[in-house]
Order: C-alpha cells, then sequence, then structure tokens
C-alpha cells in the first residue's frame, strides 16, 4: 500500500479580515438599529407613557357647537351603574349627579368627534339624548370660551386612548396662561375663569385616575353656560 505524502504548511493567523468583518457587523447593527428606532419606536412616542397634547389649540379657535351624549337619568344608582358598565367597553363614560338623578355621560365632545361617538353607540344599539352647547362665533368672548374648552377636551378626551397612560400638561397651561382676557361684562366670563383657574392648577401630568373628575369638572361648568 502506498502512502501520499502532503507537508501542510501552517499561515499564520491574520486577525485583519476578523477586524473588518466586525466593523462591519457593528456598522450595520447600529443603521439597522437607528432605522427601526425612527421607523416604529419614535412613531409610537407616548402611547403607553406620559404623552404631550399637540399644539392644535393654539390655532384660535371661532366658536362653535360642543355636545354632552347622555345614555341614562334614573334615581336610583344601581340602574344607572348598569348603563355605566354597558358603555365601558366603548368608551369612557362617567357618572353625575345631578337634580336628584343619576346621570350616565358616554362622552362630552367638539362638533368634529360627534359623528364617531354617535357611530359607536348606535351600533352597539345603545339609547341616548343629545345635549348641544351653542357658542356664538360672533362673540369675542364665546370665541375664547370655546377655544379654552376645545384644547381642556383635547388633554382629556386624550386620556380615553386606551395606549395612553397620562397627559403632560405644561404645553395647554402655557397657552392658556396667555389668552387675552375679555371684560367680566361676558354673560359667561365666571365659567371662563373658572376653567382657566383649573387648568392652570392641573398637575404637571394628568392619568386615567384624574379622567372622571376632569370629565365630571366640565360637565359641570358646561351646563352653566348661558
Amino acid at each position: 500500500m502506498r502512502y501520499t505524502r502532503y507537508d501542510l504548511k501552517h499561515r499564520k493567523s491574520s486577525s485583519i479580515p476578523f477586524l473588518m468583518c466586525l466593523t462591519i457587523i457593528l456598522a450595520l447593527s447600529f443603521f439597522i438599529g437607528t432605522f427601526i428606532f425612527k421607523t416604529f419606536i419614535k412613531g409610537t412616542e407616548g402611547y403607553g407613557n406620559p404623552q404631550n397634547i399637540s399644539n392644535d389649540y393654539g390655532k384660535k379657535e371661532n366658536g362653535g357647537k360642543l355636545f354632552i351624549i347622555q345614555c341614562s337619568a334614573n334615581s336610583k344608582k344601581e340602574n344607572a351603574d348598569k348603563t355605566l358598565n354597558s358603555l365601558e367597553n366603548i368608551g369612557n363614560p362617567f357618572e353625575v349627579k345631578s337634580n336628584g338623578l343619576y346621570k350616565i355621560i358616554y362622552a362630552i365632545c367638539a362638533e368634529k368627534d360627534y359623528s364617531s361617538y354617535e357611530k359607536a353607540i348606535k351600533d352597539n344599539k345603545i339609547e341616548f339624548n343629545k345635549f348641544t352647547i351653542n357658542l356664538n362665533k360672533g362673540d369675542p368672548g364665546d370665541a375664547e370660551l370655546y377655544s379654552i374648552i376645545s384644547a381642556y377636551l383635547q388633554a382629556v378626551n386624550k386620556l380615553g386612548d386606551k395606549d395612553v397612560k397620562s397627559v403632560q400638561t405644561a404645553s395647554l397651561k402655557k397657552w392658556c396662561s396667555n389668552i387675552k382676557e375679555y371684560d367680566d361684562t361676558y354673560k359667561n366670563y365666571k365659567i371662563t375663569q373658572e376653567i382657566k383657574k383649573h387648568i392652570e392648577d392641573l398637575p404637571a401630568g394628568i392619568d386615567k385616575n384624574n379622567l372622571s373628575n376632569e370629565e365630571t369638572f366640565l360637565y359641570n361648568e358646561l351646563v352653566k353656560i348661558k
């Protein structure tokens, strides 16, 4: 039996190719990570975390309609609570007591948002009453009050989003403090001042634990508007 002999010469290993590969891998990881952050993580900033409401309220509103959507008015709290529980799957209802009745309010909203709330209720075959607050576009005092309420509603209703845990209020409070005040002869001057004071006294952030209290406060102010 013949054997063929091979002399294998061991080459000196070089670290240069390894370092080059490592550098390329690290660079690719950096760029891919940056892309994922900008595309997905940054795009959902605020969901499940403290969220700043947008500056849309900074645009002067000219008045308009606000709606209170009421789904029940019962003398017995247990009956009202049944309605409240039935609505919790489709929104953030709250309960107020007024004139001896327990009233279940499904939502308070601006005119532009009303249709989506109405659809949710009708799709679930729930009876409701709609109460309209008209703030005159030609009245400077009404226009100011509408702007303040719309801004406040934006913060409160944002808390209704299931993925939002809290809303930061610094920008809202700053905006509200810079609004020009009209004289105290305006018919709803006191209400305007009460809402502004409430906004200015808000904590730095409000969360879902505050939601019912904020909605109740706003309801009690809206029903006083002349």
